[in-house]
């Protein structure tokens, strides 16, 4: 028997194992296979290589995983470059979320977590946890269960949420040609009905989000294609990015982004963490930093003697930052309301 099984190998999933397994406990770490999409996520506040670093990720593979973005190119309520100057602890890097995603399992593997590349299903056994591979037919037994599914918090059922108004990220990740400009600024800039994102990675590629409200799209008619159009008529610096770059081949997918929390993130012998506890909207720049932060908290909790009352506390910091989280985000807004249609703001930043 495990004392923990992680599921879910992203950054709050390898964070938290990484943590539980230097301490001595035995811990599996289990993930789905990847299945060849890329993932969101790429621009990453400068914060997250401390976080890196506690978890000993070889700064060799960390240097070939990354790049200094300069700054921010804003056009919100108005166009200005902010600088990634280093200025109150400002930076910034263009990564790969799935290949950071695998270097923080690494290190969880160093560690000493055991790493299964498999879909499982999780039933509470007994004052554990039974978790079997419908795959293989294998199963393995583990005392504690840490859920790091994401949003679809899939561990542990009938989880009942709080959400904050609708918002979905449209992306694309384009190939560049060679002689598309080689910028590694991070591009914003709203729009009657959202926002843009845009950065390159140090895979030769340039991902673009449209940060649009799904059902308000719905209301007004077309699709997301449509809607996309719709976007980049209306933004000029993101279009004259998009069309200066030549870009070919792309991936096109949809995320939900809008904040929203478990009412409860821990009970009997499991705990949420990253996102299957808290997400929050992209806007904040902060997703990843807090993910690897929540998990990092959560096994601290769960090292302590006193689990029941130290998983208490972790439940009260994810609440409180989450509602401090959206107070921040209204007036983000709100900031650009003269650019935002009075409908965008009520369906996505509600009373």
């Amino acid at each position: 028997m495990y004392d923990f099984a992680v599921v879910g190998g992203g950054p709050a999933g390898s964070a938290a194992a990484h943590r539980l397994a230097t301490e001595g406990a035995s811990v599996a770490l289990i993930d789905k296979p990847e299945q060849g999409h890329n993932r969101p996520g790429e621009h990453i506040s400068g914060s997250v290589a401390n976080a890196l670093q506690t978890m000993a990720v070889s700064a060799i593979d960390l240097e070939a995983q990354i790049e200094p973005s300069p700054a921010i190119v804003s056009h919100w309520e108005y166009l200005r470059v902010i600088p990634y100057d280093g200025a109150d602890g400002r930076t910034a890097f263009n990564t790969t979320r799935a290949e950071l995603n695998a270097l923080m399992r690494k290190s969880a593997r160093r560690a000493g977590a055991k790493i299964i590349d498999h879909v499982v299903r999780a039933i509470s056994n007994d004052g554990g946890w039974r978790l079997s591979f419908p795959q293989t037919g294998d199963c393995l037994t583990a005392r504690f269960l840490v859920d790091a599914t994401g949003r679809s918090r899939s561990m542990v059922p009938q989880q009942e949420t709080i959400r904050s108004g609708d918002l979905a990220a449209c992306t694309v990740w384009f190939e560049k040609s060679d002689d598309a400009p080689n910028d590694k600024a991070l591009i914003i800039e709203a729009f009657s009905g959202g926002w843009w994102s845009v950065c390159g990675t140090p895979a030769n590629q340039t991902v673009a989000v449209m940060y649009f409200s799904p059902r308000l799209s719905r209301q007004q008619g077309g699709n997301v294609y449509d809607w996309w159009e719709r976007g980049l008529e209306h933004s000029p610096l993101v279009r004259h990015t998009l069309n200066a770059a030549h870009f070919s081949d792309c991936d096109f997918r949809v995320f939900p982004c809008y904040p929203t929390r478990s009412k409860i993130t821990c009970g009997v012998n499991w705990v949420a963490i990253g996102d299957a506890a808290v997400a929050y909207d992209p806007i904040c720049g902060q997703g990843v930093k807090y993910s690897i932060e929540s998990g990092f908290r959560a096994a601290e909790a769960l090292l302590c003697g006193s689990t029941d009352s130290a998983l208490n506390h972790y439940n009260d910091i994810l609440i409180d930052r989450y509602d401090d989280h959206l107070e921040k985000r209204k007036i983000v807004y709100l900031d650009a309301e003269s650019v935002f249609s009075p409908d965008f703001l009520s369906i996505s930043i509600p009373n």
